[in-house]
């Protein structure tokens, strides 16, 4: 994850943007370290995996009701404990066999 004052990009995909309209650099500068010690690299990891995973999603899942369970299943699963390991491979399982789980649910 990036963590960035109003300036540069994200080289994955979260980006948590901090301004303060040029009025207190320091200020944004100390929210930026705090957030970057919150939201570590695992953050913009388990983004870009939900990317991934996104056409499986809307093809499996009829409904924004059935698609926002299944997302607050992947976060509450271990999937950030895999990343955080750089299992990012067994991360990818993980949310797959959590897809096919919940299908089997809704289904």
């Amino acid at each position: 994850m990036l963590v960035h004052s109003a300036r540069g990009c994200a080289p994955c995909g979260l980006l948590i943007a901090i301004t303060t309209s040029g009025k207190s650099p320091a200020l944004s500068k100390k929210i930026r370290r705090e957030l970057e010690k919150t939201y570590g690299e695992e953050y913009g990891v388990f983004v870009d995996l939900m990317g991934e995973l996104r056409d499986i999603t809307k093809a499996e899942f009829d409904t924004q009701a059935e698609r926002e369970a299944l997302f607050n299943r992947l976060l509450d699963s271990e999937i950030f404990d895999l990343i955080r390991a750089s299992r990012i491979e067994d991360a990818r399982r993980l949310a797959l066999d959590l897809i096919r789980e919940q299908h089997t649910k809704t289904s």
